[in-house]
């Protein structure tokens, strides 16, 4: 595989991806993430090919935009920072603190530069508010939007 940076940036990287996903014999980016619910942005784009992560995630904020699922994007977006930023779980490791901060800053960064998502800043600082404040047991990584603590933490979002 050639992971040339100007090849996984050429003006058909969409179309490339959308065949890249139909290959594997899914309808859409979001069915795909489905199927590997709690791999990184990084890993995802590895496995899809010549791509970068972060085109993985502007199709999947433009999926989200066209079917009205916020909470779903929210709920998976979380997961997959939380499985990259904080590879040996939560609270664990010198740097912790650190890192949780990272999970913040990746996943606040989403919704702050989307004007489509300004209205969801509130809701989206409150769900990482009661993850601060009543942190995960050390060690925890969550496997899929399905995770309890994910389920707990997302219970009063209502679109």
């Amino acid at each position: 595989m050639n992971n040339n940076i100007e090849d996984m940036w050429k003006p058909n990287w969409r179309f490339r991806l959308y065949a890249e996903i139909r290959k594997r014999g899914y309808r859409n980016l979001y069915d795909f993430l489905r199927d590997y619910p709690s791999l990184t942005y990084i890993k995802l784009a590895d496995k899809l090919g010549n791509f970068c992560a972060i085109q993985i995630e502007f199709i999947q904020i433009e999926e989200t935009l066209e079917n009205k699922q916020e909470k779903i994007l929210a709920m998976d977006t979380l997961v997959r920072i939380i499985n990259a930023r904080l590879k040996r779980g939560w609270g664990v490791g010198f740097h912790h603190k650190y890192n949780e901060a990272g999970v913040y800053a990746d996943w606040m960064t989403i919704f702050k530069l989307n004007s489509n998502f300004i209205h969801l800043l509130d809701k989206v600082e409150q769900i990482w508010l009661s993850l601060k404040n009543k942190p995960p047991h050390k060690g925890w990584l969550p496997i899929s939007v399905e995770d309890a603590i994910i389920q707990e933490i997302f219970a009063d979002w209502s679109d």
